[in-house]
């Protein structure tokens, strides 16, 4: 297929995710970008392809395609200019181009059986193969509701595995309280939102906790969802309990922080990392509880991937790596936005502050001097030029 692959680490898990092109199979590697370059570590031909089309990130939800620049991409038949979440089966065309999402199982499931219960009444639905959920009569899942799209969501579940897509939905679909733009991987005890319908993914195996589910009442807001052995992220609602944990002075300092140096900055403003000052690197920084992360967030609302920050010289941008308690800028949640100087970022219950310096002077940024010296060696070539022909 004439496709160049660069070598790179790949997120480790319990499955990995695979793009199926032509006759290949193809790892899908942390932050892994495709394009016409030779330099991407996919290389995607085509005149409609950008150098640098499209980039994936990793979380232990799925993979994440995300357009750079003004690159679009089709998934399922549909285009997206924003990062959209991909799972088993899903059929992603770049250009001309098409692949397959696929998976390949390194070690078994847990699970042996999926059941979805409804915290309203005592339905429950067993989950095997594809399941349909919506308003029609002919879903599966049935659920005759007005905020409920006819065709609103699917599950779908692959030896032992189990993932949840939004079809699209008017009203969409939540986990845990997030939405979901695409689809996601499931764990064991996860929550399911179909607009403000809500339901209990539960797992049945040896090795699994069990979950006693509580018919006719639905779960109270501070309710703890139990995570799977593999994802230890705290489950909490973050605007109850973390007011205590940042104050408005502490966001305040980290603002007017004073760094002597140009770049870009997160400064901690919560009793977790408050005064802590991070510089981040040009290009790809991953925030998190895992020791390979960039920016080491040790606190249990902090998922292991929770978030990259991409610092480019046309602006820096962060993305939420479908982590357990969201990401947020300036109170609001994000899948993907920009930063401003000044910003206050929220990952789980902890609060930093993003600092862009720019260079003081000319003299302070190496682009700059090298700019200065190719100016500077053009005109001194230029002057010997006049000079030889005035001699002449």
């Amino acid at each position: 297929m004439g496709a160049a692959v660069k070598t790179m680490d790949t997120v480790s898990h319990d499955i990995t995710y695979l793009l199926y092109w032509d006759d290949e199979s193809i790892p899908i590697e942390a932050n892994m970008t495709l394009g016409s370059h030779l330099e991407n570590d996919l290389m995607v031909p085509g005149e409609d392809v950008s150098e640098y089309h499209v980039r994936i990130d990793q979380s232990e939800r799925g993979p994440v395609f995300i357009p750079l620049g003004d690159a679009t991409l089709n998934v399922n038949g549909h285009e997206y200019d924003m990062p959209i979440q991909t799972i088993i089966g899903d059929v992603v065309s770049i250009g001309q181009v098409t692949m397959q999402i696929g998976v390949e199982i390194e070690r078994p499931s847990e699970a042996q059986s999926w059941t979805l219960h409804a915290d309203r009444g005592d339905q429950s639905y067993l989950l095997g193969g594809e399941t349909s959920v919506g308003r029609s009569e002919e879903a599966q899942v049935s659920i005759r509701d007005e905020h409920i799209s006819r065709h609103h969501a699917r599950f779908v579940e692959h030896d032992g595995f189990i993932w949840i897509q939004d079809l699209r939905s008017a009203n969409g679909t939540k986990v845990n309280d997030l939405p979901v733009q695409g689809g996601c991987r499931l764990f064991h005890g996860d929550y399911v939102s179909f607009d403000k319908l809500r339901f209990q993914v539960i797992g049945s195996g040896e090795d699994l906790t069990p979950i006693k589910h509580f018919p006719n009442a639905l779960a109270p807001t501070t309710h703890r969802a139990p995570k799977p052995k593999h994802d230890t992220t705290e489950f909490v609602p973050i605007e109850g309990s973390v007011a205590s944990e940042i104050t408005e002075v502490a966001v305040q300092n980290a603002q007017a922080a004073t760094i002597k140096e140009a770049g870009a900055f997160l400064i901690g403003a919560s009793t977790a990392v408050e005064g802590q000052i991070f510089q981040l690197q040009v290009g790809e920084n991953r925030i998190g509880r895992h020791i390979n992360c960039n920016v080491l967030i040790n606190d249990t609302t902090v998922s292991s991937e929770h978030a990259n920050i991409n610092v480019r010289p046309e602006g820096v941008n962060i993305i939420n790596l479908m982590a357990t308690n969201g990401t947020k800028v300036n109170g609001e949640n994000v899948t993907s936005a920009k930063l401003a100087d000044g910003d206050v970022v929220r990952f789980g219950r902890v609060s930093m502050v993003f600092k862009d310096i720019p260079p003081s002077n000319a003299d302070d940024h190496p682009l700059l001097r090298r700019m200065q010296k190719s100016v500077l060696a053009g005109i001194l070539g230029l002057g010997i030029l006049l000079l030889i022909i005035v001699l002449v």
